[in-house]
C-alpha cells in the first residue's frame, strides 16, 4: 500500500501541473480544451531545453511544415495549401508607425493604404497598392487592354496614359512600336534632369561592335525653320563651356580651354562641311562680329576658295623664332602667275610658256599676257614681242647683241574653268564683282529649363 502512494506521488512530481482530460493534455493548464493545451511559454528542440521562450510564446530549433510532411530544406517555415493563403498582421499605418524600432524585413498589410509594406534600414517601403479583384467593368477596376492602371480616385482604378502592347511601352499612343515611344505634343515630350555636376543626364548608345552598320547612337530631325528650331540642339550655360562636342575615328575630343560654340576632332577631317545648292551658296559661312568669311563659295557664276572680308595672310617664324605674318597681294582681277629665267643669244631669246600654266589661262586681245623682265647683265636694255598663247620673245634694244642673262614674270588672266560638279566658273572677266550678300540671322534664346 505504502509503494503505491510513494508511486502516485513520483507521477504527480514528474507532471507537475499537467493534467489529463479525457482525449485531451493539459501542461500548465487544468482543463486542457485540445489534444494539447500549453499555458505559458514553450521550448522545442534539444540544443533550446535550457533557454527560456518569451512570455506565453514558443522557441521552435528546426523547421516547421504546415500542410506538407516535408519542407524544403532550404525553408525555415514551409506553408503548402491549395485552397488557402498566409495571412500576415493587418493594422492602420498610424499602428504600423507605431511599432518601437521594427527589425528589417518586418511584414504587415497596412489596412489604410491597402498596401503591403515592410521595414527597411531606412524606413517603411510601400510595395504598391492592392485591389481586391483584377477584373476590368468591376466595382473598382475600370481599364482598357494594355492600359497600365492608375487610380481614378482613391478607391478606384482606371486608365494611365502609359501602354504595354508586347511590342513595347507607348506614352501618348496606344500602338507603340518601338521598345518606348511617346508621342506628345506638350512642350516638351520627356525632361530629364540630373543635379551632379560630374554625372550625365542621359545617354543613347549604340553598343554594336564597330562594323559598317547604318546606327546612330542619338538622332534628332525637325522640319522647322525658325531661330529656335534644329535637328540636334547644344547648350552650354558656362562662360567657357563648349556647346556641342564630337570627334570621329576614335580620335578623342579636343576641346579649347575658353570654350566654343562647337569643338570637333577627327584623324583624317576633324570638321566637314558640304552646301548641295547650285545656286549662290557656300560650305561654311562666319561672322566674327559682323565680318562674313565664306568659306568654299559659289556666287552662281565664280567659284572661290574664300570670299570675305579681311587679309589673306600666312605666319612664318622671325630671327627669334616668334611666330610674325605676312600678307598675300590681292587684285580686282583673277590671274595665275609663273616665274622663270632665260638669256639672250645674240641680243634675242625666246621663252615658252609652261604647257600646264598655259591650259589654265586665257590670253587674247581683251587678256593679254603680261611679261615683266628683269636683267641679270649689261645690255642696251629689251623689249618683250611676239607674244601668244604659248610663249613671248625677248630682243635687246638698238639691235643689240648682248648674252645677257634674266629673269622674267608672266601674269594671266584665269581661265574659266569646268568644276568637279560640272558647274562653270567664270573667271576670265572677273573685275571688281559685287560680293556675296550678307545673309540674314537671328537671335535665338536659351532653350535652358530651369
Amino acid at each position: 500500500m505504502k509503494k503505491l502512494i510513494i508511486l502516485s506521488l513520483l507521477i504527480n512530481l514528474s507532471i507537475g501541473a499537467s493534467k489529463v482530460s479525457a482525449q485531451n493534455t493539459g501542461v500548465g493548464e487544468p482543463i486542457p480544451g485540445s489534444k494539447l493545451s500549453v499555458k505559458g511559454n514553450t521550448i522545442v528542440g534539444s540544443h533550446y531545453s535550457t533557454l527560456q521562450a518569451p512570455a506565453n510564446g514558443m522557441l521552435i530549433e528546426g523547421q516547421v511544415g504546415i500542410g506538407t510532411t516535408t519542407p524544403h530544406p532550404s525553408a525555415v517555415l514551409d506553408l503548402s495549401s491549395s485552397t488557402q493563403g498566409l495571412l500576415i498582421p493587418r493594422m492602420t499605418s498610424a499602428l504600423r508607425t507605431d511599432i518601437v524600432s521594427p527589425a528589417s524585413g518586418l511584414l504587415v498589410f497596412d489596412t489604410d493604404l491597402n498596401s503591403i509594406a515592410y521595414a527597411a534600414d531606412t524606413g517603411w517601403v510601400i510595395t504598391g497598392r492592392c485591389v481586391s479583384t483584377v477584373s476590368s467593368g468591376s466595382a473598382n477596376i475600370n481599364g482598357t487592354t494594355n492600359y497600365l492602371s492608375k487610380y481614378a480616385t482613391s478607391t478606384s482604378l482606371g486608365n494611365s496614359s502609359i501602354v504595354e502592347n508586347g511590342i513595347g511601352v507607348g506614352i501618348g499612343t496606344a500602338t507603340p512600336a518601338y521598345p518606348l515611344q511617346v508621342n506628345s505634343g506638350a512642350t516638351m515630350s520627356a525632361y530629364i534632369y540630373n543635379s551632379n555636376k560630374d554625372h550625365d543626364a542621359i545617354w543613347a548608345h549604340n553598343g554594336a561592335s564597330a562594323n559598317n552598320g547604318a546606327g546612330c547612337g542619338i538622332v534628332g530631325i525637325t522640319s522647322q525653320n525658325s531661330s529656335m528650331a534644329a535637328g540636334v540642339w547644344g547648350e552650354n550655360g558656362n562662360t567657357t563651356g563648349t556647346g556641342v562636342v564630337g570627334f570621329g575615328n576614335a580620335s578623342g575630343a579636343l576641346l579649347m580651354n575658353t570654350g566654343s560654340g562647337g569643338a570637333f576632332t577627327g584623324t583624317t577631317t576633324g570638321l566637314f562641311a558640304k552646301s548641295n545648292s547650285s545656286a549662290a551658296s557656300q560650305a561654311v559661312y562666319t561672322d566674327n562680329f559682323g565680318s562674313i568669311v565664306r568659306v568654299n563659295y559659289w556666287s552662281g557664276t565664280t567659284q572661290y576658295k574664300i570670299q570675305g572680308a579681311g587679309t589673306v595672310s600666312t605666319v612664318v617664324k622671325d630671327l627669334n623664332n616668334k611666330n610674325v605674318v605676312m600678307h598675300a597681294t590681292e587684285t580686282p582681277e583673277i590671274y595665275l602667275q609663273d616665274y622663270g629665267f632665260g638669256s639672250l643669244v645674240n641680243g634675242r631669246a625666246h621663252i615658252n610658256l609652261d604647257p600646264i600654266f598655259a591650259k589654265n589661262v586665257t590670253i587674247n586681245a581683251a587678256h593679254p599676257l603680261r611679261v615683266f623682265v628683269q636683267l641679270e647683265g649689261d645690255c642696251n636694255g629689251v623689249y618683250v614681242s611676239a607674244k601668244s598663247s604659248t610663249g613671248f620673245d625677248v630682243v635687246e634694244l638698238a639691235n643689240g647683241f648682248s648674252n645677257t642673262s634674266f629673269q622674267y614674270t608672266v601674269v594671266c588672266n584665269r581661265a574659266d574653268e569646268t568644276l568637279d560638279n560640272g558647274l562653270v566658273s567664270k573667271n576670265a572677266d572677273v573685275r571688281f564683282e559685287a560680293a556675296g550678300a550678307v545673309e540674314k540671322t537671328s537671335a535665338a534664346k536659351s532653350k535652358q529649363k530651369e
